[in-house]
């Protein structure tokens, strides 16, 4: 398979001599630094989804009905939909292969048989940003035992060829699963894998450039009572530790880990640790008036500005609370 950043590159300069347009112009139009359209060209970097829909507007503007999806299709129907073909050019877009099966994968993926657009979408991104999320994340969100409580957890996302994996452990409870990215949201799923009671899910903001440092988002399961109430709660990510995109984590890290964070829920230090601006995004935000003085009437992350933030634009204040929960792990 092609690499994409290079197919993008050689697209991207067939665009701009089709189009009579220049590096400077491109970079003036789409607001963006003229050394970064070298490095688009040069095959160095995709750009992120932000700015190729920028791109792709400047292209529609001369060539009506171009769309985010002729990027994807064979080098010919992507020159007809330039108008290099004629009339008869091609304008939908060819179908895109499934995604390659992992080692230990049986041979029906029921996740892609089940999900095929979503699975193939995911396979899309991941290709250009899964390496923005391997790492060790602390997770932070309110207890579901609903006695007002918060929580933490040690939460490891790794690259499993073209699949993210996670899991996310506790003392009486350990859940394995997958993530689709779609639309820079990570849409994860996990099965409670030592009382086989329930699943776990979360929709997260991710990111468009640079690596993932922290992710708000929203966390739903069942409550652990007698009737498995479902809920939800605000969830925030903070990344405590790397991983190289394929590494699988150690088990015994883990599990060390797990250990010191339940400790300090058990000691209440999970509010000091993370900061107030953090425990007040993760507070619940039900009825509460909004920006714009209506009311919500239901959990939503982010209710105004979220505080999904990336390496290239850190924000001192996720790196203070990261700082915190890192020397109190000894990460």
């Amino acid at each position: 398979m092609a690499d994409p950043a290079t197919s993008f590159a050689s697209r991207l300069d067939l665009v701009l001599k089709l189009l009579s347009i220049g590096r400077t112009r491109l970079a003036a139009d789409i607001g963006v630094d003229k050394s970064l359209v070298s490095r688009w060209l040069s095959g160095a970097v995709h750009p992120s989804s932000h700015n190729l829909e920028r791109i792709t507007r400047l292209v529609a503007a001369q060539r009506p009905g171009f769309s985010m999806l002729d990027w994807e299709v064979e080098a010919a129907q992507f020159a007809a939909r330039l108008g290099l073909a004629g009339p008869a050019a091609v304008t939908t877009a060819a179908p895109v292969p499934a995604p390659a099966r992992p080692e230990g994968v049986a041979a029906t993926d029921t996740l892609a048989e089940w999900l095929p657009l979503s699975s193939v979408q995911s396979h899309r991104e991941m290709l250009r940003d899964g390496n923005r999320y391997p790492g060790l994340y602390v997770q932070i969100n309110h207890r579901f035992a609903n006695t007002g409580k918060n929580m933490a957890g040690i939460v490891p996302i790794w690259r499993q060829g073209d699949q993210l994996r996670v899991r996310f452990d506790g003392p009486f409870w350990g859940h394995d699963g997958r993530i689709l990215i779609i639309g820079h949201q990570l849409f994860m799923i996990a099965e409670d894998s030592k009382l086989a009671e329930g699943l776990w899910f979360e929709i997260l903001n991710g990111v468009a450039e640079g690596k993932a440092l922290s992710m708000d988002g929203v966390f739903a399961s069942v409550q652990h009572d007698r009737a498995h109430t479902p809920g939800a709660t605000m969830c925030m990510l903070l990344r405590v530790a790397d991983l190289e995109p394929d590494q699988i984590p150690d088990n015994d890290r883990l599990v060390a880990l797990q250990n010191r964070i339940w400790d300090l829920c058990e000691q209440d230090q999970v509010a000091a640790i993370a900061g107030p601006a953090i425990m007040a995004h993760v507070d619940n935000r039900l009825k509460v008036p909004r920006d714009d003085g209506a009311v919500d009437i239901h959990l939503r992350a982010p209710a105004s500005r979220g505080m999904t933030t990336n390496s290239v634009h850190p924000d001192p204040m996720i790196m203070a609370a990261i700082a915190r929960w890192q020397a109190a792990l000894g990460l």
